[in-house]
């Protein structure tokens, strides 16, 4: 008897990422550290971010507790803590791009329907 095939990536998520375009303007403002981000995929779980070179230095290390403020152009914004539990880079024609990604922490029904709003809001990336 054979075991069933292990899921991998985007397939073992309990939520779906939606990948955002870096054009549409939608944003992460990491609060503590004053950084303004570009968010690259969200999901209700967590958010990836892209930050500038420039930022890099203040960004908190992995395990730092913070608070985020998620926003779009033209919509509402939501204001969610969470954590860092991935930290890295990528080069992309020939620019070195930092990106961070932060789990939400556990949250109220309230927040929870905001974030699911915004998330349903965003345009298609």
């Amino acid at each position: 008897m054979h075991a069933p095939p292990q899921a991998s990536g985007a397939d073992r998520r309990a939520h779906t990422r939606r990948h955002i375009a870096p054009e549409s303007g939608v944003r992460a403002q990491l609060m503590a550290a004053a950084i303004e981000a570009v968010v690259c995929d969200i999901s209700q779980l967590g958010v990836l971010v892209q930050v500038a070179a420039a930022d890099v230095a203040a960004l908190p290390g992995l395990g730092a507790e913070l608070q985020v403020e998620l926003s779009s152009p033209g919509g509402p914004s939501v204001r969610l803590s969470g954590k860092v539990v991935w930290l890295g880079g990528s080069h992309t024609h020939g620019t070195r791009h930092f990106k961070a990604g932060l789990a939400f922490a556990e949250l109220e029904p309230a927040t929870q329907a905001a974030l699911s709003a915004f998330i349903d809001g965003l345009p298609e990336g």
